[in-house]
């Protein structure tokens, strides 16, 4: 079998920047390409007519994968930047002036939801521990190969 020494990462947003330094950091050469002209995904800004346009991101909700991609260079997060908490993370508004404000702890959240409609909270609550697997999974996954080499 031949060992595979050279990598082509397909979209240059958080995730594949991510991905191609987790490979870098494994010994790979790495190539990244996007479609734009510029990196960062929605992380980006871009100018048109001589207006700049910010792309986001919107929010970041796990700050500990970025904690770990710094790590991986033996570097640390909070030399390069300051993340701020944000309360709540989004506010919907409606036409009625009435509002949902997303983020912060589940209680709240449910808390908002029964403001609209309680029947949905069970679903909420179901919706959490399905992504509440779904992230260990992939840290095990991370960690098993991570740790592998």
């Amino acid at each position: 079998m031949i060992e595979a020494t050279h990598a082509v990462v397909v979209g240059a947003g958080l995730g594949g920047i991510a991905s191609a330094l987790r490979l870098r950091a494994r010994g790979y050469q790495v190539t990244l390409v996007d479609k734009c002209d510029s990196v960062g995904g929605r992380g980006r800004s871009f100018e048109i007519d001589g207006y700049k346009f910010d792309c986001g991101p919107t929010i970041i909700t796990a700050p500990f994968l970025l904690d770990q991609l710094f790590e991986l260079y033996g570097k640390k997060a909070s030399d390069y930047y300051k993340l701020v908490p944000m309360m709540p993370w989004y506010r919907i508004m409606f036409a009625d002036n009435s509002n949902f404000d997303y983020g912060g702890t589940t209680e709240a959240t449910i808390a908002q939801i029964n403001k609209f409609c309680p029947a949905d909270a069970p679903g909420y609550i179901k919706l959490i521990e399905h992504c509440k697997k779904s992230l260990r999974s992939a840290l095990y996954n991370w960690a098993t190969n991570h740790f592998a080499h």
